[in-house]
């Protein structure tokens, strides 16, 4: 099921990115029936780092700028000037991370794979590596693709976890990587999702040493206060 998927031609062979970065446009639900349009950018260094910045747009206009990241196994979560850092924030970053790193066949190839166990037709469960961490997930497949990844996620500082799921609809290959052109994100304890996202673009091999570098520089500077 997952070599069918990640072998897009079928020679035995998936290709090699280390690096990739998927762009789009969206709306995140910031209160019941509020929805705000965002434009979001990550960037992977696979299955070791992740930045994702995303601009909440008011009137076509960039209106709150916020990053998801985590470098070096610890996480961030930064809307505004407010930075948030602690455990919970590692693990849901990671579960961010996996999220789409899953997506990426050479994933599967790097020293940070996560472990895969077919536990029923069309459902793998993943330990994933976060930090020094591993964190269960599950990754459903619907005709051939995956639709679902479930894991019990923080949902705030302090606060418990709570189911959270991301489904991927609107299969297609793209840089003869198959990647979904729609993604929806969703909390258990809500009554619709939180964030609809659809993909723009897809690059592989790209430079993420910058922004990385960047995030290991603010986790260091927010430590300090």
């Amino acid at each position: 099921m997952l070599r069918a998927h990640l072998d897009v031609d079928g020679d035995g062979l998936v290709p090699r990115m280390d690096t990739v970065g998927l762009w789009g446009r969206g709306r995140m639900r910031a209160a019941p029936g509020v929805w705000l349009p965002l434009r979001m950018r990550t960037q992977h260094e696979l299955g070791h780092a992740f930045v994702a910045d995303i601009e909440l747009c008011w009137h076509s206009r960039a209106a709150v700028s916020a990053t998801e990241a985590l470098v070096d196994g610890r996480g961030l979560s930064q809307q505004g000037p407010a930075v948030s850092l602690g455990p919970e924030i590692d693990q849901g970053a990671g579960l961010f991370l996996w999220s789409e790193a899953i997506l990426i066949p050479s994933v599967y190839a790097t020293d940070r794979a996560p472990s895969v166990e077919e536990v029923a037709p069309g459902r793998l469960a993943l330990d994933l590596p976060i930090g020094a961490q591993r964190e269960p997930a599950v990754l459903e497949f619907d005709e051939g693709r995956p639709a679902r990844f479930r894991a019990r996620r923080c949902k705030s500082v302090g606060g418990e976890q709570v189911d959270w799921e991301v489904t991927y609809t609107g299969w297609r290959t793209v840089s003869g990587v198959p990647l979904p052109d729609h993604v929806e994100i969703r909390w258990a304890d809500e009554a619709g999702p939180r964030l609809r996202f659809d993909r723009d673009g897809f690059a592989a091999t790209i430079d993420v040493a910058p922004r990385i570098e960047e995030i290991r520089r603010a986790l260091r500077a927010a430590a300090t206060r």
